[in-house]
């Protein structure tokens, strides 16, 4: 499922991210390409859908799978030069629109409170998606232990500074509820009467998604194909390409699922569901980590299912073989049963804070006894679980502050997931389903474990 997530994750990124590029492109035009999309073809007033078939966004996905089809190296020198011009103009505009800043833009400074900024920030979510695109070329790395978590917080530590930066800059330049959706940066600089700085932007915002639309479909082959090489999903994802030496099959799959999404989903709604997928795998994979921790063996640290040789795991596990396991079956379980309880009252405490928050606020007698009961439940699992021994293996890295670190990623994700709308879920819970279908039908009786066991 966390597999089937990030496909969810990456190809609704891709949809995104092309659905920007049109729209950064239509600025530089005077919105000339969305009218005569409008006028010549169709327009459509139905929610959640895009206003007019987005045939921009469907041919830059498809473009960008056939660069990725061509090979690594293409696609990798495309990425390196728009990458620097999206730096450039992130620092360009961070400091031009400091120069037109207005701090009484600020005023108030959480106009829908403490409530309106965690509803935003599981929206907002969406920019941070993607540092897990480092983990795939993990066995390109030489020291895979070192080099990736380091990799991993670098980008989010430069993600943050940059987004800071130009939000910062764009809410001081106008205020924040004259921003458009699409192409918000070139407007804020436009309103302002910059309008040679509007076109920079543009220009540069269009290199930058182009880096990020070759980055989020570069993983969508690779774990299709892993995938596939375990059994869970339908074989022609393993065949490669004798020439470019892709996955070919893999490549246009992306190309067109993500270019279908662009064509017909606007962007608050694939952003919407993209944050959800996301924040739901992020959790399985705290879960994971959880679960695994307090094993009495070194579950999936060697990487054999798909017929290779186990390079990852003997670079990333010391060769010291000294490594003692303390935990024990009953540890183990008490543990187990510890981490499910968790998550089960992360959901619930959760879903009672975020929409039923004015019952516990007028201390309505039930909702205050529910609360009260799922905080203890919370209490009780989590000093069960510190108190059981965790295994310990000669890692050049491990995650630190184990529960702790987990569950507070655990619990804050499901904060996140809690403030998106009834109509993503059911759009997650279509996905998930499918994934279901899909493993219930071809992956139980396909499964290279299941038939190493067997």
């Amino acid at each position: 499922m966390v597999g089937w997530n990030l496909l969810l994750e990456y190809l609704i990124g891709a949809a995104a991210i092309s659905r920007a590029w049109t729209a950064y492109v239509d600025s530089l035009t005077n919105s000339a390409i969305s009218r005569g999309l409008m006028t010549g073809i169709a327009t459509w007033k139905t929610p959640g859908i895009s206003k007019y078939p987005d045939f921009l966004s469907l041919t830059m996905c498809l473009l960008a799978s056939g660069f990725l089809a061509a090979g690594v190296r293409i696609s990798s020198w495309i990425s390196n030069i728009t990458t620097f011009l999206n730096l450039v103009v992130i620092i360009f505009l961070i400091v031009v629109g400091l120069g037109y800043a207005r701090p009484q833009n600020w005023q108030p400074f959480l106009p829908f409170g403490l409530q309106g900024m965690l509803s935003g920030s599981a929206t907002a979510f969406f920019a941070f998606v993607g540092f897990d695109v480092i983990v795939s070329s993990a066995e390109e790395v030489k020291e895979p232990g070192k080099s990736i978590p380091r990799s991993i917080m670098s980008s989010i530590f430069v993600c943050l500074i940059s987004y800071g930066g130009l939000s910062m800059a764009v809410t001081l330049m106008v205020p924040y509820y004259t921003l458009e959706e699409d192409a918000a940066l070139a407007q804020a600089l436009h309103k302002r009467g910059a309008i040679w700085a509007k076109y920079v932007i543009s220009v540069g915002a269009v290199a930058g998604l182009t880096a990020s639309l070759l980055g989020c479909m570069f993983p969508v082959p690779r774990l299709l194909f892993s995938m596939a090489s375990d059994g869970l999903i339908f074989s022609p994802f393993m065949q490669i390409n004798s020439i470019t030496k892709t996955p070919i099959f893999g490549c246009v799959f992306s190309g067109i699922l993500s270019g279908w999404l662009a064509l017909y989903f606007d962007l608050s709604t694939l952003v919407e569901i993209m944050s959800i997928g996301t924040l739901q795998a992020y959790t399985m994979v705290a879960t994971c980590v959880l679960l695994l921790r307090y094993q009495i063996n070194p579950i999936g640290l060697v990487i054999t299912a798909n017929g290779l040789e186990p390079l990852l795991s003997e670079s990333i596990v010391s060769e010291n073989e000294n490594v003692r396991f303390f935990p024990t079956k009953r540890t183990a379980m008490l543990a187990n049963i510890s981490i499910f309880v968790i998550v089960l009252v992360s959901f619930c405490l959760c879903g009672l804070c975020v929409n039923y928050s004015e019952y516990l606020w007028h201390l309505h007698f039930w909702f205050v006894v529910m609360f009260f009961f799922l905080i203890a439940a919370f209490t009780v699992a989590m000093t069960i679980i510190f108190l059981q021994p965790q295994n310990r293996f000669d890692l050049p890295f491990s995650v630190p502050m184990v529960p702790l670190l987990p569950v507070m990623s655990i619990f804050i994700n499901i904060t996140l997931m809690m403030q998106l709308r009834l109509i993503t879920w059911i759009r997650f819970s279509v996905w998930i389903t499918i994934g279901l279908l899909i493993y219930l039908f071809y992956g139980v009786q396909h499964s290279k474990e299941n038939t190493e066991e067997e």
